[in-house]
Parts: C-alpha cells; sequence; structure tokens
C-alpha cells in the first residue's frame, strides 16, 4: 500500500431498503460508493457524453468511503445524510477526520423534474483537519418530452485554507 500505483476497487459497498415511517422508507449504502453528487457518474453508461466536465474533475468527488442513508419522506422529497472518510478517500485519510454528505431531493412533475441539492463539508488537506473544504451541488433533470431531456449541474465550492472560491454550471 506504500507504492504510487495501486489497485482500485470504485465501488464495494452493500445497501439496504427499510420500510420505515413513509411510503418510501430508507435507503442505506454502506462501504465505498459513488458519490450521489454531479449528473456525471464514474459509471460511464450512465454519463450522457464520453467526456466529463470540469465540475466532474475537480467538484465534487468520485466516490466515499462510509454510510449514506436517502429517506424518502413523500413521493415529493428525499433527505439526504451520510458520514464519509473524505473525498476520494478510502481506508486510510490524509487528515483522520470524517466529512459529512447531505441535502436534499424533489421529485416533481410525476417525475419528470428532478433536482438534488447535496454539500460534502470536510477537511481534505493533509495534516489538515480544522480549515474545511465545502462542496455544493445541485443538479436538476427535466423530461420536457419523451425525446427531450434538459440536465444542469450548478457547483460551488470553497477551500478555507487559501480562502478560495470556485464554481460552475
Amino acid at each position: 500500500t506504500d507504492s504510487r500505483i495501486q489497485p482500485d476497487f470504485p465501488e464495494v459497498y452493500v445497501s439496504a431498503h427499510i420500510p420505515i415511517g413513509t411510503t418510501g422508507g430508507l435507503d442505506l449504502k454502506v462501504g465505498k460508493y459513488a458519490d450521489p453528487m454531479s449528473a456525471e457518474t464514474i459509471d460511464p453508461r450512465n454519463n450522457v457524453f464520453y467526456s466529463h466536465s470540469y465540475i466532474f474533475n475537480f467538484g465534487v468527488p468520485l466516490n466515499d468511503f462510509g454510510f449514506l442513508g436517502v429517506f424518502h419522506v413523500n413521493k415529493y422529497i428525499d433527505l439526504y445524510g451520510g458520514l464519509n472518510r473524505g473525498v476520494n478517500a478510502t481506508f486510510k485519510d490524509n487528515n483522520s477526520s470524517l466529512a459529512f454528505e447531505g441535502g436534499i431531493g424533489l421529485n416533481l412533475l410525476d417525475g419528470n423534474l428532478a433536482t438534488v441539492a447535496l454539500t460534502h463539508i470536510g477537511p481534505e488537506d493533509p495534516g489538515n483537519n480544522h480549515d474545511y473544504r465545502y462542496l455544493n451541488d445541485i443538479t436538476t433533470t427535466w423530461k420536457v418530452t419523451k425525446a427531450f431531456t434538459w440536465v444542469t449541474d450548478i457547483n460551488f465550492c470553497y477551500e478555507a485554507s487559501v480562502n478560495a472560491w470556485a464554481g460552475g454550471a
């Protein structure tokens, strides 16, 4: 594990659905899973284009190691929340601190309009567990017709250690 070149498993997780509270229940993921931020994913079969955007490469985590819960309040609202080791970290984190990821999802127009707003907050710099990085993303998917879908991905980031802001759409 000290080598610069190491094997990586993009996803190794256990998922469960717990039918509690509402009609939708609670979905849990535990392990290493693709981060739910952004319209793009590490699995190219789920992407519209072959290439990736600037937001995907620099504004959102590729994957998380920890747990994430999605509580389906009703057919319109989903609440996201979980803890992980940080951006693209697995067993060994560069600062031994946890990060939080959470947000809200809205499912409207009988599923034809969906918006997910998520934030990932935690220290990410090596050896620095007090300056936080804030990654925020809002993804909206609107199925205008059966043949036309509009996807918007808006991203806003802040790195406290260098007082730097970034964003994109």
